[in-house]
């Protein structure tokens, strides 16, 4: 017997046993007696004699701190120095040699 079914027959089963369940019993009718219940509100409490919050004196108080305004932090302007470095152009020895030495010179420079 194939596994669809076994559970084609179980579901079967279940559903069959559910109907049976919810179809046997009649539904109860309801009573004809209508009861009616009276209920009493609690009395309010009378208000009190004296005020709920104390009322504070805002003449004498100091006056709340004011924060000072933030300040941008200072810099120091360092002077740019220009140096343009010399590029050592195509394959000539004494060229390179000498775009080298001037580049020590520059380098040297405080």
């Amino acid at each position: 017997m194939p596994f669809w079914a076994c559970s084609l027959g179980l579901h079967a089963a279940v559903l069959a046993v559910l109907a049976h369940v919810v179809w046997r019993y009649d539904p109860a009718a309801a009573p004809d007696v209508i009861l009616v219940l009276a209920m009493n509100a609690p009395a309010a409490p009378a208000p009190s004699v004296f005020p709920s919050a104390p009322r504070r004196n805002s003449v004498g108080m100091l006056p709340l701190p004011v924060e000072p305004p933030v300040k941008a932090p200072a810099r120091r302007v360092r002077p740019i120095k220009d140096i343009v470095p010399a590029i050592p152009r195509g394959t000539d020895v004494a060229a390179i040699t000498a775009d080298f030495a001037a580049l020590a010179a520059i380098a040297a420079l405080p």
